[in-house]
């Protein structure tokens, strides 16, 4: 199961940059963000289908499925499971695939744990933990909070 998971999550991540932008030749066309939005919530778990979702319950009750297409967002919010996040989203229309062409998505652009942003967090954990070390640490907490 941890090879399959690992598996599943290098062929996710694989075509993504650092800054979260695909690269692969099946590209077509720009990303066009239709709205930005900011919610507050907790982790509940993590759900694969195609790509990575992310879900959270919000500070009103609400339940949110994001895309998680940013290298180690995830790890990011399996550590901070539990504690309240910002989030900020976007929805915006995409090339998928799988899903014959542009689709519009709510995809996670950035998150936040009190004072401790992802951007901050992943930097420092890409500098400890290099390449393959980071998933080593997190990719077991990921398996754990994901939907079986």
């Amino acid at each position: 199961m941890k090879l399959l998971l690992a598996l599943v999550f290098g062929l996710c991540l694989a075509p993504l940059a650092h800054n979260g932008t695909v690269f692969s030749q099946e590209r077509k066309g720009a990303d066009k963000v239709r709205a930005v939005k900011t919610i507050e919530g907790t982790l509940t778990d993590f759900e694969m289908g195609d790509y990575l979702h992310a879900n959270f319950k919000t500070t009103k009750g609400k339940r949110v499925s994001l895309f998680v297409m940013k290298p180690g967002m995830e790890y990011f919010l399996a550590v901070n499971k539990g504690k309240r996040l910002t989030l900020k989203y976007e929805v915006v229309d995409t090339h998928i695939p799988e899903a014959g062409g542009m689709t519009k998505i709510e995809r996670l652009a950035s998150a936040k744990a009190g004072n401790v942003s992802y951007e901050t967090w992943w930097k420092a954990t890409k500098a400890k933990y290099p390449g393959e070390a980071s998933h080593a640490k997190y990719g077991s907490l990921v398996e754990k909070y994901t939907k079986k």
